[in-house]
């Protein structure tokens, strides 16, 4: 969970209301490049995800991601790590949500990992789309 300075938020530019989701995202990748940003190894906050949250629509979730994707293309092929870690994280969240097809689908579409991360990512979430629907059912 970020804590950042209320001026920084400001000056840089707000939340984009034209993501669908990941605002939080881009807002963050837009102060880091106005200053200087720590990380902090520790939980500072619980924070709660509700079912109705829109990070949760995977369809938005897809369309923001692909948007920034494109908005910071420049600084994705600066730091292709960061690039590799939201193809991979998007891939992992799409299997997860039983929504393989659509992972394929964005996995050819943005190729930045190797296949065999992407087929590994692939398994892994779908065995938790596996286990989180055999949790459900047995509620």
């Amino acid at each position: 969970m970020p804590v950042m300075l209320r001026k920084s938020v400001i000056e840089a530019g707000m939340f984009d209301e034209d993501l669908r989701s990941a605002q939080d995202y881009d807002l963050w990748i837009r102060i880091a490049q106005k200053y200087d940003v720590a990380f902090l190894d520790a939980p500072v906050v619980n924070y709660y995800i509700s079912g109705d949250a829109i990070s949760s629509s995977p369809t938005r979730k897809l369309e923001s991601r692909e948007r920034l994707l494109s908005k910071y293309s420049a600084d994705y092929e600066r730091l292709p790590g960061a690039k590799k870690r939201v193809i991979s994280d998007t891939v992992y969240y799409l299997c997860a949500n039983g929504n393989s097809k659509e992972a394929g689908n964005y996995y050819k579409r943005n190729k930045g990992i190797p296949l065999m991360e992407y087929l590994l990512l692939r398994v892994k979430g779908r065995l938790k789309y596996f286990l989180l629907s055999t949790k459900l059912q047995n509620r």
